[in-house]
């Protein structure tokens, strides 16, 4: 599936023309509009995800992952159970 470009410049990155622009020619411009629109689907995935607490990715003792977006859910994990603590008391 083709990702939507928001700007100019990723359409001119990811579309066929790229080979007649000379700017697209020159070292690491195609990279850098790449990079651009890889940090923006990494963002808006991140401010999707509705963490996974019960089925995570566990990184050695006490280090844990969501499994949809990959971002530390350690902390959470540790207050949600302090909280389930404090309710059975």
């Amino acid at each position: 599936m083709k990702r939507p470009t928001k700007t100019a410049f990723e359409q001119d990155a990811f579309g066929g023309w790229r080979r007649f622009f000379c700017y697209m020619k020159r070292a690491g411009v195609r990279r850098k509009a790449k990079r651009q629109v890889h940090k923006r689907e990494r963002r808006e995935a991140k401010e999707e995800c509705n963490h996974d607490y019960d089925n995570p990715i566990r990184h050695g003792r006490a280090h844990y992952t969501c499994r949809n977006c990959g971002g530390d859910i350690s902390l959470d994990l540790i207050l949600l159970h302090e909280l389930e603590d404090e309710e059975e008391n």
